[in-house]
């Protein structure tokens, strides 16, 4: 299996579509909440946001994934701020792919090219998407929960965010 990471300019739309269809069932909570359509057009807003950098993720030469992410300062340290991560299937219609191997060593090489230390994501505790989440990263990495309100003094608080949502600090081993 080959798994890469590659910085783009801009998703494709049919693409971004496809993802987002095969990743509803990790973000059923923010589904209900904000609404489908007004959570795939928010996402879409902001893979198309100027301030945002973007990557897709490909196994074996198919798009499984686009995510937006801005560099963020945490302990002195560089991380990628996840934002809007679209994660779908590969050819065969499996997510396996997320958990091996080959998506480990390939995510942490794409950090260490970025000079980041780990990832930061905003997520719903309990829902399928940080289970998976918890569940892959923990095998190879340290993971810090916080509050909204809590984590580096409140920095996300202005961004309206519901308080029952937490960050997840991942620091590669």
């Amino acid at each position: 299996m080959n798994i890469e990471f590659t910085i783009i300019e801009g998703p494709d739309r049919a693409t971004y579509d496809r993802l987002f269809s095969e990743a509803l069932p990790q973000i059923s909570v923010e589904r209900t909440r904000l609404g489908e359509e007004n959570l795939k057009e928010g996402m879409w807003g902001g893979l198309n946001e100027a301030s945002n950098k973007i990557y897709q993720m490909t196994v074996d030469g198919h798009i499984t994934a686009y995510i937006c992410y801005k560099d963020f300062t945490y302990n002195d340290q560089a991380y990628r701020l996840i934002i809007h991560p679209t994660v779908g299937c590969d050819a065969n219609g499996s997510k396996a792919w997320y958990y091996s191997e080959e998506f480990k060593q390939a995510e942490q090489a794409f950090d260490a090219a970025q000079n980041h230390a780990g990832v930061i994501a905003i997520h719903n505790p309990g829902t399928p998407a940080a289970l998976s989440m918890e569940t892959n990263f923990g095998s190879y990495s340290t993971i810090e929960l916080f509050t909204i309100d809590e984590f580096e003094g409140g920095v996300f608080v202005p961004f309206g965010l519901p308080d029952t949502m937490r960050v997840m600090v991942v620091t590669w081993n």
